[in-house]
């Protein structure tokens, strides 16, 4: 399996319409790792292989003809085993930190898992809750989105442990260049569970993973590249509603905070279907139900909160100063560092399940809501754009490659200048944009 990016929009669409069909990956994704020659620790053999990974004390090669070997890291020579080590291509070795957790911890579960206890509810009534309104006319400066500066590297994951295994969802930081894989175990041998693999997308390599009880998948990661937002993934509305943030060292997860955001609502109110890292201290969450709130880190206690709409759906700018919000029938921008709203307009008409979205420069705010996409200017707040969709339901995730082209459900690509869908993609497991890049998870069958 890998982790991948797609290439910029202009060059995908050029690829399409010169007639290839599938064409969402760079050349180098298709390559395989570095064929070198490797030889066992007497020297008398050798063979040409590519190293596909390390699972203990074993190394994992293929060879030309596709054939697959598994041979001890002892038995290679030094040469070979510095050359792995160079790499640091093991996702499974254990961590040499000696302040991470040893086995004897007390407080380590079955499977290397630490909890801790949950925080009480929440009373919201001691909530500053913001008003939307704003008497000033609409002006914003918004920043590019950092992830345009990375280049990321195609990652090679880990095999899956058995066919029940499925990806769930890939949660990125552009600041530490990381992203984390999660997993969701099952099975008739399973109790079901969770597999976490953290990427470097800078170097493309694995550099840690670990396995956890529960049904959970990761929503967001620290700027730290360590501590994981997970949120409970289970069937049902109202099932995803509890939080944690879990910390891998080595193999094991330890976690810090568990608590239900929004654990006063109903039913599907009450799931979290939106979080963003606002800084190192600071997280922001949006519920189901279309309450938006700011939260501290450490504690995980409300600092304010506003109201929009059921099934609205916010946007945090790339540099972060600014939450955009729509309520159905007004549209705006909350101040992160100000908390308040500072810009405010009234929508052309009622909008359903609004969904917002900053482009990478920062230059637009695109909204999709069902079959309708209406594009602003952020600095004006001026309507650039609005027209329909016929046929296409896209209501749910947006995401902006670029300042020009929209992505819809993680596969529509729609040209808003000609007001087309492009293509339509379907071949990745898991999806997610940060900035002009689309970090892309996809099975070995699709690689």
């Amino acid at each position: 399996m890998r982790l991948t990016s797609w290439l910029d929009v202009p060059r995908v669409m050029v690829l399409l319409l010169a007639g290839v069909s599938f064409a969402l990956q760079s050349p180098s994704i298709q390559a395989e790792e570095e064929l070198r020659q490797w030889s066992d620790a007497s020297g008398k053999y050798k063979i040409e292989a590519t190293l596909l990974g390390v699972s203990g004390n074993k190394v994992k090669l293929k060879q030309k003809t596709g054939k697959t070997i598994e041979i001890e890291l002892t038995k290679l020579c030094k040469e070979d085993q510095e050359y792995v080590a160079a790499l640091d291509a093991n996702p499974f070795k254990d961590s040499d930190n000696p302040f991470e957790a040893s086995g004897d911890d007390p407080d380590m579960e079955k499977g290397g898992f630490s909890a801790e206890k949950p925080t009480g509810p929440v009373n919201w009534d001691e909530v500053d809750v913001i008003a939307l309104e704003s008497e000033d006319a609409w002006k914003a400066e918004v920043g590019p989105h950092p992830g345009m500066d990375i280049k990321p590297k195609p990652v090679t994951l880990p095999q899956k442990l058995d066919f029940f295994e499925g990806m769930k969802s890939i949660a990125v930081n552009p600041i530490a260049k990381k992203a984390v894989v999660g997993y969701v175990m099952g099975g008739p041998s399973r109790d079901g569970g969770v597999r976490l693999v953290m990427c470097d997308l800078a170097s493309g390599k694995t550099i840690g993973t670990a396995t956890a009880p529960g049904k959970f998948a990761p929503i967001a990661l620290h700027d730290d590249g360590q501590r994981i937002l997970m949120r409970r993934d289970e069937f049902g509305f109202g099932n995803l509603d509890r939080l944690e943030f879990w910390t891998m060292q080595g193999k094991t997860v330890r976690k810090s905070l568990t608590w239900t955001p929004y654990d006063n609502a109903k039913n599907g109110d009450r799931d979290v279907t939106w979080a963003e890292f606002l800084d190192a201290d600071h997280l922001a969450t949006a519920s189901r139900g279309g309450r938006v709130a700011i939260w501290e880190f450490a504690t995980g206690k409300p600092i304010c909160t506003f109201l929009t709409t059921g099934g609205a759906g916010p946007s945090l700018s790339g540099d972060r100063k600014w939450i955009a919000f729509c309520n159905g029938e007004r549209f705006g921008l909350f101040s992160v560092a100000e908390k308040k709203v500072v810009a405010l307009e009234a929508t052309p008409s009622k909008l359903t399940w609004p969904n917002m979205a900053f482009s990478p420069s920062g230059a637009r705010l695109a909204c999709i809501a069902q079959d309708r996409i209406l594009v602003w200017e952020t600095a004006t707040g001026k309507l650039i754009q609005d027209f329909q969709t016929p046929g296409l339901h896209i209501h749910g995730t947006i995401a902006y490659p670029e300042d020009n082209f929209l992505l819809a459900n993680n596969k529509y690509l729609i040209d808003l200048e000609n007001r087309i869908k492009l293509w339509e993609y379907s071949g990745a497991e898991q999806l997610n944009m940060i900035g002009n890049q689309a970090i892309v998870g996809l099975s070995a069958h699709n690689a």
